[in-house]
């Protein structure tokens, strides 16, 4: 009889511990005021991203903390992300004053809307000029910088 209440113990505190740990099972940092993903919008962004911009790797823990599912359903249905005007203008005055690579800009902001969101590209823009304008380069480090290196977004 002791050996089976022994026994019962054992299963009862495996049980609790188990239980114990899936409740405080989440991962550390900070939540995403736009929101996390649902899987299958994360499957399909990486698929599509794969198909398109073979090559460079995407983190969506990283872009869904920059858009919402929303902005990548956007994504999903036109193959780039929703710019505004002004982030268009910005960018396509950037490539124009580029005077290192000469290429269409139209197609240059086409492919560019393919791979960066709009908070991405307006802080590469804002890193960027400030580098022109000093004639220096700008070391800014962040985890955006770190994944757009490590990803072969930025050279």
């Amino acid at each position: 009889m002791n050996q089976y209440v022994k026994i019962i113990f054992l299963v009862i505190f495996l049980i609790g511990l188990i239980s114990l740990f899936l409740l405080n099972f989440r991962v550390e940092g900070f939540t995403s005021e736009n929101g996390e993903w649902s899987y299958n919008t994360k499957i399909d962004f990486i698929n599509l991203q794969q198909t398109i911009n073979p090559g460079i790797v995407f983190d969506t823990n990283i872009i869904q903390d920059q858009v919402s599912e929303n902005d990548a359903k956007y994504f999903l249905k036109h193959s780039k992300w929703n710019w505004s005007e002004e982030t268009q203008q910005k960018y396509l005055d950037a490539v124009l004053k580029n005077q290192y690579i000469r290429n269409i800009p139209q197609d240059s902001l086409n492919h560019a809307m393919s791979i960066y969101n709009e908070p991405a590209i307006l802080e590469v823009l804002f890193i960027q000029s400030k580098g022109m304008l000093t004639g220096k380069n700008v070391v800014h480090h962040s985890n955006e910088d770190t994944y757009r290196f490590n990803s072969g977004l930025q050279p």
